[in-house]
């Protein structure tokens, strides 16, 4: 499976959640599921791959609502925190503010000496295997989390017990300063452009243009796309999912879904 490099820019993070978990709350109407979200902050901006956080967030979701039980709890809580370098494992790569998101069900639970190995790939817990019926999967979905997490210079913690719920959290760093000038996303529109000094003409210049918001009339949507030249593929195995992820983008997109 092919991961991308990351590009972070700032973004209103909060935002981004909550408009997550409002699209993927639906699927929670199925199994009579009560599904919250809560933050401790009225507003959580920071730097981030947007991408890669709904990713993140979107699966977490998905394994969160497939593994709890029937009228049961699914809880979403976000917040920021500052870390010092003795509070981070070593992949993490400085101290500073990281976004601090949970996802907690009421659901089947992981045994103790289980917990490390669901994060290998095509691992599933023997309590899940037991009952594939009930839960099909192939056990890629959390490793993906985990990469993608990694990729992120964050890193999770997985706490549960069986029978009675599973916890998942994820630490990804939200200051400029902690990613490096290749891994921020380039501002197309405000990034100044470095002439070679042989094309110079006027030689009082120094080479240096700075766009102006004249030079661009509106910036490019989703909706000035054509639709026949972007694909998307949503792979997922809840096919509930699939639906949902599909819906959002079709308006603007050719929406191709598969089974994980």
């Amino acid at each position: 499976m092919c991961i991308r490099d990351r590009t972070v820019s700032e973004e209103n993070i909060m935002l981004r959640v909550q408009l997550l978990c409002r699209e993927i709350e639906p699927l929670t109407v199925v199994k009579d599921i009560k599904f919250t979200y809560s933050s401790k902050k009225e507003t959580i901006k920071g730097w981030c791959d947007e991408e890669l956080l709904e990713i993140i967030l979107l699966n977490l979701l998905s394994n969160a609502i497939k593994y709890c039980k029937v009228n049961g709890t699914v809880k979403v809580t976000i917040d920021t925190q500052f870390l010092g370098a003795n509070e981070l494992p070593k992949m993490s790569p400085m101290e500073g503010n990281y976004l601090c998101c949970t996802v907690e069900d009421t659901g089947v639970g992981i045994h103790d000496e289980e917990i490390q190995k669901v994060l290998q790939p095509f691992y599933r817990a023997e309590n899940i295997v037991s009952k594939r019926g009930d839960w099909e999967g192939t056990g890629v979905g959390l490793n993906w989390v985990a990469r993608l997490i990694y990729l992120h210079h964050g890193y999770l913690d997985i706490r549960s017990e069986v029978g009675v719920y599973t916890a998942v959290s994820f630490y990804l760093p939200i200051d400029k300063f902690q990613y490096r000038i290749s891994e921020l996303k380039p501002d197309i529109v405000n990034a100044p452009i470095v002439m070679n000094t042989l094309d110079i003409e006027d030689h009082h210049s120094n080479g240096i243009i700075f766009p102006t918001q004249s030079s661009y009339s509106k910036p490019v949507t989703a909706q000035d796309l054509s639709k026949k030249e972007w694909h998307i593929l949503v792979v997922d195995d809840i096919s509930e999912v699939r639906q949902i992820v599909t819906e959002a983008f079709n308006d603007e997109f050719h929406v191709h879904s598969a089974a994980n």
